[in-house]
């Protein structure tokens, strides 16, 4: 069985300043490498991925997807392998 995935899901990434925005949400899939995946809800009836990456020791680069069902695709798959998801109170 594969090592799961740990999912941190959050507005905000630390070094950006002023408020979050209220129609974005990150999620961060973390193994050896953090991937992020963004997502706008906006709009009432579609969420929207707005971008992809992953970063591991400092490099990384940007997830390219051709279209919104091939990005749905991509970020659906991040859940095949188990998803630990834990809710952290600061």
């Amino acid at each position: 069985m594969s090592k799961p995935y740990e999912l941190y899901v959050f507005n905000q990434f630390p070094w950006e300043k002023g408020d979050p925005d209220p129609n974005r949400i990150i999620f961060r899939f973390t193994t050896s490498r953090h991937i992020f995946v963004f997502i706008d809800i906006s709009d009432e009836d579609n969420a929207k991925i707005t971008g992809m990456g992953w970063s591991k020791g400092g490099f990384g680069s940007k997830i390219k997807f051709k279209s919104q069902k091939e990005a749905w695709g991509m970020f659906l798959k991040f859940f095949e392998i188990p998803v630990k998801f834990e809710i952290k109170n600061d």
